[in-house]
């Protein structure tokens, strides 16, 4: 018999082997990426914003087939666990959606506000998430 923490330690290895085994990868490719300083000036002028109590997005019809898109998380929100939550939260959201192929670039900007009225951090995560497919399903369900 092992003891509890050899136990930990054997199922920590087998999930380490499967994540390097694994040919899924949840990073965003960079070709989903704003990263550059000019394709943030870009989005600036003439851009479209979607608004609500959660988040506020600007977005601009670019000349690529995929869409690019940057997050923006206050410190206001919380210490850098609870935002980088926020983030991985959102990229997972992108990476289910049907915006990813529209051909758009995207700044989406965290109401840190939002977080501050809930105690509840997953009850905002969903609200997150759903704003991100109220964006997804409200702006673009004419382009198809």
């Amino acid at each position: 018999m092992l003891s509890k923490a050899e136990e930990l330690k054997v199922e920590k290895d087998l999930l380490l082997r499967q994540d390097k085994n694994s040919s899924f990868d949840h990073k965003l490719p960079k070709d989903h990426r704003l990263s550059l300083k000019k394709d943030f000036a870009n989005l600036r002028v003439g851009a479209l914003r979607f608004q609500n109590s959660h988040i506020r997005i600007f977005y601009k019809k670019n000349n690529l087939q995929e869409s690019r898109i940057a997050y923006s998380v206050s410190k206001k929100v919380g210490n850098a666990v609870i935002r980088n939550k926020i983030k991985r939260t959102l990229r997972e959201s992108f990476r289910h959606s049907k915006f990813k192929r529209k051909g758009y670039d995207a700044l989406v900007i965290v109401n840190p506000y939002s977080f501050k009225k809930e105690a509840n951090l997953l009850g905002s995560l969903n609200n997150l998430k759903s704003s991100f497919i109220e964006f997804t399903n409200q702006e673009f369900k004419n382009a198809e």
